[in-house]
């Protein structure tokens, strides 16, 4: 069942990443990866998100002028496509952040519209729609999270 678009967000901006925010979204991957014995540096995290910015894998959420969080997707194939990591900054956590990116990013590659959100895409997925999305659960926060967004 296709999650419903959150109108708490509406004045959110959830859109994919671009490269103006590739240095706060290194920052943020290096806080996803704190607790990795190869986290890697501000650099290779940099180097990481610039390369998810270009192949438009990255979406984030501004938050009061300041990147909140984001989503990673990843693993195309012609019916699918993966959730790979969803990270929220700490500090804008327990708010329903992440469960609107979720539901932006999904509704957005499997064709629904209108996506509720400002700021979120109003045409099509470039990379053409999908019939599923995968999830990458880790946590039992996680799955909560994911369970909170309609799946």
């Amino acid at each position: 069942m296709l999650p419903e678009p959150s109108a708490t967000f509406a004045s959110d901006y959830i859109s994919q990443a671009t490269s103006a925010e590739v240095d706060a979204l290194a920052q943020l991957y290096l806080d996803f990866a704190s607790d990795r014995p190869s986290r890697g540096t501000l650099e290779e995290a940099r180097e990481r998100m610039e390369r998810f910015v270009r192949s438009r894998h990255v979406w984030s959420c501004t938050l009061g002028g300041a990147i909140a969080g984001y989503v990673l997707v990843g693993r195309f194939t012609p019916r699918t496509v993966a959730i790979k990591n969803v990270y929220l900054s700490p500090s804008f956590r327990r708010r329903g952040i992440a469960e609107a990116m979720v539901r932006t990013v999904t509704r957005y590659y499997l064709g629904a519209m209108p996506l509720g959100f400002k700021g979120g895409p109003d045409t099509r997925p470039t990379e053409a729609m999908k019939q599923e999305i995968c999830l990458n659960v880790v946590s039992e926060e996680a799955e909560r999270s994911y369970k909170r967004s309609g799946f």
